[in-house]
């Protein structure tokens, strides 16, 4: 199975947990060309460039926030070349924290992503709600599993590698083989 990992704004730093899964396990990254203000559909050529490019159709996106909201704002785009998707923390983009400079990347799929995934949320995440990320997973088809109170599942959480992000990650992978 190929893992490519996908953060979201400003990239994810040394001590988040999709960098240190990145260098623990030997994950991918996607890479994107601006960090800081990222355009849509920028970000979506990257990625289906990446995808195209391995010549694969098993791997497994691991997204963190913004990189949730590429991840199935792309899936028409994308799904041939994926098995599965992990996404972590999708913010909402009609909650007042979220940038207006983000503008592209809202009006989110309604409909199933035909695809296996979770979607793991924090009940205190800042730019989302239980009830966004309840209402998505149901509506995106995923598991939705909640962390309890973790903020946004970033390094300002505390959380160090996650290895209860992981242990759930690591049954998605069980589930698809």
């Amino acid at each position: 199975m190929n893992i490519k990992i996908v953060p979201g704004l400003n990239n994810s730093g040394p001590e988040h947990w999709q960098t240190i899964w990145e260098k623990k396990y030997g994950f991918k990254r996607i890479i994107q060309e601006e960090w800081d203000y990222p355009v849509y559909k920028e970000w979506e050529k990257n990625l289906i460039e990446n995808l195209s490019r391995g010549n694969s159709f098993d791997v497994v996106l691991v997204a963190h926030s913004l990189g949730c909201l590429l991840t199935v704002k792309a899936m028409p785009k994308i799904r041939k070349y994926l098995k599965a998707v992990f996404l972590v923390a999708p913010p909402d983009p009609n909650k007042e924290q979220f940038p207006n400079f983000l503008d592209s990347f809202e009006h989110l799929p309604e409909d199933n992503l035909q695809l296996p995934g979770m979607l793991i949320y924090s009940e205190n995440d800042q730019y989302s709600s239980s009830l966004f990320c309840i209402e998505k997973g149901k509506q995106w088809g995923l598991e939705t599993v909640s962390v309890g109170k973790k903020g946004h599942i970033n390094s300002e959480s505390n959380i160090d590698d996650w290895n209860e992000g992981f242990n759930l990650f690591q049954k998605l992978l069980e589930r698809i083989r």
